[in-house]
């Protein structure tokens, strides 16, 4: 698996970087706030693994803005705890 993002377009390697720091800090202020923010799972909460998949992983993207169309970024997110995937507690404003 690679963990760099040298084979993608200059642009999406500058856009990636953004979206995680995005989708980290969005966890954080949501594993901190709220009810239940001091259970053991909650506050122990980590994001162990963000992974690249689909068309910008496989080196197949399409990008023809002439088109209307360009390939999305598809992320697989890996949690500590079942319990963090919940998108309406954790992730609503980072998909904002």
């Amino acid at each position: 698996m690679r963990s760099d993002l040298e084979h993608l377009p200059e642009r999406q390697q500058r856009e990636l970087p953004r979206v995680r720091d995005i989708l980290l800090a969005g966890f954080e202020a949501a594993r901190i706030s709220g009810g239940g923010a001091n259970s053991g799972w909650r506050r122990g909460g980590q994001i162990l693994k963000i992974i690249l998949f689909g068309s910008y992983a496989r080196t197949d993207w399409v990008d023809e803005p002439e088109n209307g169309y360009l390939s999305d970024f598809y992320l697989l997110i890996v949690f500590n705890h079942e319990k963090l995937t919940n998108i309406a507690e954790y992730w609503w404003n980072s998909e904002d």
